[in-house]
């Protein structure tokens, strides 16, 4: 495939892909050699720096990193701030994680770490390299009530003003701002009907710093890097092809690792989309990944509702889909989802927000979704 070309596995990611600037500057952060090199500059020759767009900055120290300082030439002072920047940032988002982690394991709460404070600390090997949004604290449901509670009584304010019936996690902001998520859960019940129970049980442990915490196997990882990269619209959508390549690339025992993914994705019905994920990966960024491993993941099963999900977002259509979120948090806790159930809840968040408030929300989303299209 010529430098620059698209392959057939990145058009079948559709707009959920990588647009034609992203996948430049992709190539730019993984491969190897001129072919770095000469990605960057096409990516120069239609982009500059201080107007990229945030989907395309969060890339830009990844970049830093795996380039030679004679091809970043005149750009590397300012690339060489970028990355400082986001490390000092990242150093204020590891002590909010840090205090969180003490408030919860005095109760006894042993929360486990995932998404950007994970692989910041342990795949990318370069620090400042990793930009995370926030901090991922997964709970379960059984400890999700005690410990907003207790980071509330220790100071932490409820960035969302209610719960709904439909939420899967609360943000929490301590005194200088920095975020912490508390989940009961990362896939469920977003991306898949079933509730990764498991993925919890074989958490392994971690250090972030001097914190002592649990952290997803990094085959677990991999899986929610490519759902909530390919279905979310977020800032992980441009940052999970290099999530996926390092993953691979910091493998010890290929086929444990590999297996591990296929058991992972197989169990909560993901399989054929992070198949397609990791085709575009091998394919475009050279990504380590067995051919045998995307044929099994694409022969899996695939849940009906994230089928639909996924032709939607391939067509640039994310939807928050409440009321199947709702469903499918009342059925794990026991109860019959029905239309009252949901509109009631979302009547009470509205009385607790104020109407002013939900309408600015629509709006603020919408306004985002259209930046999103026309900056990228």
């Amino acid at each position: 495939m010529k430098s620059g070309a698209i392959s057939a596995e990145l058009r079948r990611l559709g707009r959920a892909g990588p647009n034609v600037g992203e996948m430049e500057l992709l190539r730019a952060a993984t491969l190897s050699d001129e072919r770095a090199a000469s990605a960057w500059r096409r990516w120069l020759t239609e982009f500059d720096i201080d107007d990229a767009y945030h989907r395309s900055t969060d890339l830009l120290p990844m970049i830093v990193a795996n380039l030679d300082s004679d091809v970043l030439g005149d750009d590397r002072g300012r690339l060489n701030g970028i990355r400082r920047r986001l490390w000092a940032d990242n150093q204020f988002g590891f002590i909010a994680l840090g205090d969180a982690v003490a408030v919860l394991d005095a109760a006894g709460i042993a929360p486990v770490l995932a998404k950007g404070a994970a692989l910041a600390t342990t795949v990318y090997r370069k620090a400042g390299t990793r930009a995370m949004a926030d901090v991922d604290l997964i709970v379960g449901p059984g400890h999700f009530d005690r410990a907003v509670e207790l980071l509330v009584a220790a100071g932490w304010r409820r960035v969302d003003a209610v719960e709904g019936p439909f939420f899967h996690a609360v943000a929490l902001a301590n005194a200088q701002n920095r975020q912490v998520d508390v989940h009961r859960w990362v896939m469920f019940p977003r991306f898949t009907p079933v509730p990764e129970q498991s993925w919890l049980d074989r958490a392994v442990p971690h250090q972030v710093g001097a914190t002592h915490i649990l952290r997803l196997t990094s085959s677990d990882e991999l899986v929610l890097a490519v759902l909530h990269g390919l279905l979310t619209n977020s800032s992980s959508a441009s940052r999970w092809p290099v999530d996926v390549v390092l993953l691979s690339r910091a493998i010890d025992d290929p086929g444990s690792f590999w297996a591990a993914v296929i058991d992972a994705a197989t169990e909560l019905q993901v399989g054929p989309v992070v198949a397609d994920a990791l085709a575009m990966c091998a394919a475009e960024l050279d990504a380590a990944v067995p051919a045998e491993a995307i044929d099994d993941l694409r022969a899996a099963p695939l849940d009906r509702g994230l089928a639909v999900h996924w032709a939607l977002c391939r067509r640039g259509v994310t939807l928050e889909w409440r009321m199947r979120r709702y469903a499918r948090i009342a059925r794990s806790q026991g109860r019959t989802p029905s239309p009252w159930g949901y509109v009631g809840g979302r009547a009470e968040a509205l009385r607790t927000r104020g109407m002013r408030s939900v309408v600015n929300g629509r709006v603020a989303r919408v306004r985002q979704i259209v930046t999103d299209r026309t900056r990228r």
